[in-house]
């Protein structure tokens, strides 16, 4: 496996399953906060709490496709892990905004049978087609 794999994903693998691509947050996505905090730079304080925000999004939230499931994890303070098998996944589709498109990057959403609404939001991720695709073909397989 590689080494850029976060051990507290590592840990929930199942006998047999691996790990086909980590995704995370591009920071591109974030430029906006990245110009409040240098037009408010005068204050030290806030741009530096903005920055700090960022870059605990951008470090601690993972998205792993594996061949088994698609898992999320957030892990800073507290540890939020979300996984969903393929076999459960009934609806996969993405959202862009007009900032999202223009970074090209989406957000892309799974609805699984028994729960009312959305189970798991991925992203935004920048790879959002090859995703899509991918766990597409998985859950219909």
């Amino acid at each position: 496996m590689k080494k850029d794999i976060p051990d507290c994903i590592k840990k929930h693998l199942v006998d047999g399953e691996k790990i086909e691509k980590i995704y995370k947050h591009p920071r591109r996505i974030f430029w906006v906060r990245y110009l409040i905090a240098i037009v408010l730079c005068w204050t030290i304080i806030i741009p530096l709490i903005i920055v700090i925000v960022i870059e605990v999004q951008v470090r601690c939230t993972h998205f792993a496709v594996t061949n088994k499931r698609v898992s999320r994890l957030f892990s800073f303070v507290s540890r939020d892990f979300v996984d969903t098998n393929y076999s459960d996944i009934k609806n996969v589709y993405y959202k862009q905004n007009v900032a999202e498109r223009m970074l090209g990057v989406a957000r892309i959403y799974l609805s699984t049978a028994g729960t009312e609404g959305l189970e798991m939001k991925i992203g935004p991720v920048s790879e959002y087609i090859e995703l899509h695709k991918s766990i597409n073909s998985k859950r219909l397989e």
